[in-house]
């Protein structure tokens, strides 16, 4: 529940999905999202619009995508691979003392 600004004396529910592609929500069992990290998904979206541009060639329309990923927040979750060396993020270099070793490379891998 939401307390809405200049009511609080009452509060809203709101509920939705928080992914929509082609003007329709996706749920969250979707194959497309579930166990996913919205980096992964738009990355894929995104690469999959670019190979149908290439595929037209020089017949292919003016195209321009512009793909803004989400700021790392809360809580601190990435899939090991970027972050202990597996995938050459250059995470599993990061170097830190007072035990934040660890989470200075999740950090890393959130960026990565």
């Amino acid at each position: 529940d939401f307390a809405v600004r200049g009511q609080s004396a009452s509060t809203v529910t709101y509920t939705g999905y928080n992914l929509w592609h082609n003007e329709e929500p996706v749920d969250d069992s979707d194959s497309l999202v579930s166990g996913r990290h919205t980096t992964s998904i738009y990355t894929e979206v995104a690469l999959s619009a670019i190979d149908a541009v290439a595929e037209q060639g020089d017949s292919a329309p003016p195209f321009f995508l512009y793909l803004a990923y989400q700021a790392v927040h809360s809580p601190i979750q990435v899939p090991s691979e970027y972050y202990d060396g597996s995938l050459s993020t250059g995470c599993d270099a990061v170097e830190a003392s007072g035990g934040e070793q660890h989470t200075r490379r999740m950090l890393c891998g959130m960026v990565a």
